[in-house]
This record gives C-alpha cells, sequence and structure tokens, in this order.
C-alpha cells in the first residue's frame, strides 16, 4: 500500500493569498499589508507558512513577519510580535508556530 502525504497551503496575509501547497512542499504565507501610522513604514497581519512533509525545503513566511511552515528536519517559526501575523504549521510532529501578538495603535491630531 502506497501511502501520500502533502504540503499544507500557506496562510492568507492581510495584501495577499497564501500559496499553494506543491506535493510535499508547503505554501508560503501570504504578504501583509504597509502601514506608515508610526512614521515609519511596517508590515503587519502576514500570511504563516504551510508545513512540508518529510522535506529540508522551508516554507516561508509572507512579508518576512509571518512566521516560516516546519519540516520533518526543522520546528515551525512564530509570526513576529507586535505584527498580528500567523504562525507556521508543520505535517509533522516537531512544533508548530504561534501566531504573532497583535498591536494597538491610537493617531490623533493635537492642537
Amino acid at each position: 500500500e502506497n501511502t501520500y502525504y502533502h504540503g499544507g497551503g500557506g496562510g492568507g496575509g492581510a495584501g495577499t493569498a497564501g500559496s499553494s501547497a506543491y506535493y510535499n512542499d508547503g505554501g508560503n504565507g501570504g504578504e501583509g499589508k504597509s502601514s506608515n501610522i508610526t512614521g515609519n513604514d511596517v508590515f503587519y497581519a502576514a500570511g504563516g507558512g504551510g508545513g512540508t512533509y518529510n522535506n529540508n525545503k522551508v516554507s516561508k513566511g509572507g512579508s518576512n513577519i509571518g512566521g516560516n511552515g516546519g519540516s520533518s528536519f526543522s520546528n515551525a517559526t512564530s509570526g513576529s510580535s507586535n505584527t498580528g501575523s500567523g504562525g507556521g504549521g508543520s505535517n509533522t510532529p516537531k512544533t508548530v508556530g504561534s501566531g504573532g501578538s497583535g498591536i494597538v495603535i491610537i493617531r490623533y491630531k493635537t492642537p
């Protein structure tokens, strides 16, 4: 009997959808959305990479802030703190990543 395993698709981000898995390889996470509310261009809410089965190819989290997907050779990583980004998935007994903490920014005009 043949058993087939497949990678998981990447999580969607605020800017784009995650990519589909390709056989054993997990899909990359979707891009986040850029905002300059703090005075600097910063990405928020990116997707995490999908888990990969029995392969050392790591799927990437979106915008370098989403968590990378795990494989049978490595644990997934978590989304970056204060970005609201997704953690990487895993299709193996390795650890999955946690979502990055969110952030609240209030901007108002002063007289």
